[in-house]
């Protein structure tokens, strides 16, 4: 049985950088369409920067959901 494919952004933190590319891994195995904004390595870094370019692509639509994972588990 086949399912729907979706376009979807990804982005996390730091403290997240292996769970997103866990989901990333995941979601790409199955047939979606996934873009990951990073972060791309461990290094410290502002979850905000990573929210805002995940957030206009599902607000303009470019996306169709948008995945966030930070530190804290907001």
């Amino acid at each position: 049985m086949s399912h729907p494919t979706f376009r979807i952004a990804i982005g996390a933190d730091h403290g997240a950088f292996d769970l997103k590319n866990a989901i990333f891994a995941h979601l790409k195995s199955i047939g979606h369409q996934v873009h990951d904004f990073g972060t791309h390595s461990n290094g410290s870094v502002d979850y905000a920067d990573y929210a805002n370019v995940v957030a206009r692509g599902v607000a303009d639509e470019t996306y169709e959901f948008g995945i966030l994972a930070c530190t804290s588990g907001v």
